[in-house]
């Protein structure tokens, strides 16, 4: 299995890739990340470089929404007084975004975390269910005010 981030191959084991706690919830089928433990290491160094730059801030309270979609995610588990949500931060510039839950973040990361791969993602469907250029224009422009 090739690591999604440094694309070496290694056996698709525990040894080389953690188990994804996202998806691991019926026990009887174990996945495991789609990076490597070395750099899911450094991306973890990075989230918490980004933390400590924004100031370590508090998860939010139960009843806040995902900044992206809006939706209540609920309580966390192992907080149930704090909201569901996971600090979404800039991979290049560890800026802190905001908090968005788990379907908005791991959306946006399979489409690389950039603007390019959400255009991308939205001009294919535009183009391939023939919504013409002027209209997906005119919903940016409405989306972006």
């Amino acid at each position: 299995q090739a690591c999604n981030k440094c694309k070496v191959v290694f056996p698709y084991t525990l040894e080389h890739f953690a188990l994804n706690t996202s998806t691991n919830t019926n026990g009887k089928v174990i996945y495991l990340r789609p990076d490597c433990r070395d750099c899911n290491k450094k991306m973890n160094q990075g989230k918490n470089k980004a933390k400590n730059l924004a100031g370590n801030p508090k998860p939010p309270l139960l009843g806040s929404c995902c900044d992206r979609c809006g939706c209540d995610p609920g309580p966390n588990k192992k907080d149930p007084t704090k909201a569901n949500l996971v600090f979404d931060h800039c991979h290049e510039t560890l800026i802190h975004r905001g908090w968005l839950c788990d379907n908005c973040n791991r959306s946006m990361g399979m489409l690389g975390d950039n603007v390019k791969g959400m255009l991308i993602s939205a001009i294919y469907i535009a183009k391939t269910t023939n919504i013409p250029f002027n209209v997906v224009s005119d919903q940016l422009s409405k989306l972006w005010n």
